[in-house]
């Protein structure tokens, strides 16, 4: 039963002749379950760590990459292509060549273009137009 349980990837074991080793292991998950995704980004001369869910989009001007955030936009000397690789874990969705969205803020998807939730409207490139209404609808159902 242990390979099995193993398979599983379990936190921890509590053996039954020691319960009281249950606090700290479910501390241990809650801990884990509650923990908030960041986001390092390097803007001039400072490191700034920002929550995942409040990246609404990225986009890229010129040599760097904007992020626009629910309260601020940050701007770091980068690729778009190595920052959606590294934010594609977590859902963002490529619209067009330069820019992609965070499918937690998109409140509606029409032929053209998406609105968030903000109401800022973001044109769909024709060569997206299926991918992002597919990885739209594939998000919405596991969420």
């Amino acid at each position: 039963m242990v390979f099995e349980a193993l398979r599983e990837q379990p936190y921890s074991f509590v053996r039954k002749s020691a319960i009281e080793d249950l606090v700290p292991c479910l501390k241990k998950i809650e801990s884990r379950l509650n923990a908030e995704d960041t986001f390092a980004i390097h803007t001039a001369g400072a490191l700034n760590r920002i929550p995942i869910n409040e990246i609404m989009y990225i986009e890229k001007q010129g040599n760097y990459v904007v992020f626009h955030t629910v309260s601020i936009e940050l701007k770091e000397r980068a690729s778009l292509e190595e920052k959606y690789s590294e934010l594609n874990a977590y859902s963002f969705i490529r619209i067009h060549a330069g820019c992609a969205v965070n499918p937690h803020y998109i409140r509606t998807v029409e032929a053209d273009h998406i609105i968030l939730e903000d109401e800022t409207r973001l044109a769909i490139s024709r060569s997206y137009k299926k991918s992002v209404k597919k990885e739209f609808f594939d998000w919405m159902v596991k969420n």
